[in-house]
């Protein structure tokens, strides 16, 4: 069940999954022997009605009931270890993929801008993980062994047969009705669902401002015509899946009803045997049942391809980069050369024609007004924001060109807007790394909040 890959991340979706290829088909393989096996109450009604009773013998009954009993554990034996196998495949992609997609979230949230920022990648690939854990991945993989169970009721007789594949065609339309219907409509209310979130979250960062100048009742009123819209939506999907769920449900109960009755008609003719009735109608009930579960677990799926495809767009447009050389340490010189610096999915720079050198060791002092730019200056020299035109150097080395995770450590920044990280302050402080507490004091006197930090509760 486990499969070699990667250590430490992966750089597709399609390679995770592929690197489970062999559990995939293993749980595909155990399906089978699973969907076999239910046929096990067919055929001991089958013999118990034809054999058993016929011979009037209790020996043959208590023979049938023996080995029904072992296929029946060996069936949930089979159960579980399918069940297992799915599990270790979930996280087994979990781990392929949450590390990648936790970086690229960060580098996506450069991007396109820290307000507009999102973790919904990392909830599709939680949502992509249950999915494969549920009960629908097991519809699926049942639902390809429904042939298997028409041809044993072809093999009874082609009445029965027939009446199987007919229903099996009706649930299948009924399925692609279904998807045609509901998926539109689903997929629009997910979309203004996020843009709703969105919305009300960057509201909610200025709740200050919203309440300080009366403005909660109109935000209120246009979230609640956000929210009706969304509603509209999801109520017209849901209702749509509700008909086609009660008619599958309804048609596999008169299908098994109606094998019964075909069942008994084809006995008084003498075509079938006694036996045959109750399996008829037992075997068109397990037929039918993988298509019904899989026609309910249809918005499942198709909410699984959503997240599936939303993950490979976004590690598409992120291709990784490739592993950098470490450079020396850093001094400390900046130099700008003609350098222009532009935001992230912009077209126009907001800084131009930078030209300057401060030497390393020197205090550099940058002032100007409100949007002169002095922030973005900030972001392009630590190489945050692209550098179009012109040179920015760190060392004599374009800002962008240095492995963050290696220069990060070395450089110290405050951005406009502070926050601490969760954990604590002296987590904060070492950067999240090993803790020394000596140098974290030291640090801590050194910005003249040592005492403050004692004050607050828990130091």
């Amino acid at each position: 069940m486990d499969d070699s890959g990667i250590a430490g991340g992966c750089r597709s979706v399609q390679d995770a999954f592929a690197l489970c290829k062999r559990s995939l088909v293993s749980a595909f393989g155990f399906s089978g022997a699973i969907n076999l096996l239910m046929l096990t109450p067919a055929f001991y009604m089958l013999s118990v009605y034809d054999k058993a009773l016929a011979a009037n013998s209790t020996d043959t009954l208590t023979v049938l009931t023996a080995m029904t009993a072992i296929m029946f554990f060996s069936l949930a034996v089979l159960e579980v270890v399918r069940s297992k196998i799915l599990v270790a495949i979930s996280v087994r992609v979990e781990h392929l993929l949450a590390p990648t997609l936790y970086d690229v979230s960060f580098r996506n949230a450069m991007n396109v801008g820290q307000s507009r920022a999102t973790a919904q990648a990392m909830a599709d690939l939680s949502a992509l993980r249950q999915f494969v854990t549920g009960p629908s991945i097991a519809a699926i993989f049942d639902a390809p062994w429904v042939p298997l169970y028409l041809a044993v009721l072809f093999a009874f007789h082609p009445l029965l047969g027939v009446m199987g594949l007919g229903a099996v065609v009706v649930f299948l339309l009924l399925a692609i009705s279904n998807q045609v219907n509901t998926t539109p409509p689903l997929k629009r209310a997910n979309e203004l669902s996020r843009a709703s979130l969105q919305k009300l979250s960057k509201n909610l960062q200025n709740a200050e401002v919203v309440f300080a100048m009366g403005m909660l009742p109109m935000i209120r009123r246009r979230w609640r015509s956000d929210q009706a819209e969304i509603l509209d939506l999801q109520e017209s999907a849901t209702l749509t899946a509700g008909w086609v769920s009660a008619a599958t449900k309804t048609l596999r109960i008169a299908v098994q009803s109606a094998a019964i009755g075909a069942g008994a008609y084809l006995a008084i003719i003498q075509e079938i045997s006694a036996g045959m009735i109750i399996a008829g109608s037992i075997l068109m009930g397990r037929a039918l049942q993988p298509v019904e579960l899989a026609v309910g677990a249809w918005r499942g799926l198709s909410d699984a391809r959503d997240q599936y495809g939303r993950i490979k767009t976004l590690l598409d447009e992120w291709p990784f980069e490739m592993d950098r050389m470490q450079l020396p340490e850093l001094q400390g010189r900046i130099t700008a050369n003609g350098a222009a610096i532009m935001p992230p999915a912009s077209k126009q720079p907001t800084v131009v024609g930078l030209n300057f050198d401060c030497p390393a060791g020197s205090t550099c002092l940058v002032l100007g007004p409100s949007g002169a730019g002095k922030s973005s200056l900030i972001r392009g020299l630590l190489g945050l924001w692209p550098t179009p035109v012109g040179e920015l150097r760190l060392d004599g080395v374009e800002a962008s060109q240095y492995d963050r995770d290696l220069v990060g450590p070395q450089i110290g920044y405050l951005p406009q807007d502070i926050e601490l990280f969760s954990g604590t302050i002296a987590e904060n402080i070492a950067r999240f790394e090993e803790i020394d507490p000596e140098a974290v004091v030291q640090a801590a006197e050194d910005a003249r909040v040592h005492e403050l930090i004692l004050s607050l509760g828990e130091g």
